[in-house]
């Protein structure tokens, strides 16, 4: 069972690393620049959200 389990980490990790390799910088860049602006999206509305919560727990 640990030689499976081995084997399928060192698989994993290749495959890992492939795929990191296969990305662009540019893509890269996109790709993060999409979270940043996912994240801010994802706050704001948190925000706008949070606040009607709160008074009504409290």
């Amino acid at each position: 069972m640990s030689c499976l389990a081995s084997c399928c980490a060192s698989a994993t990790c290749g495959l890992c690393t492939s795929v990191a390799s296969g990305i662009s910088k540019r893509s890269a860049r996109l790709a993060y620049c999409g979270l940043f602006g996912l994240s801010l999206i994802i706050s704001w509305i948190l925000r706008e959200v949070a606040e009607p919560l709160l008074k009504k727990i409290s």
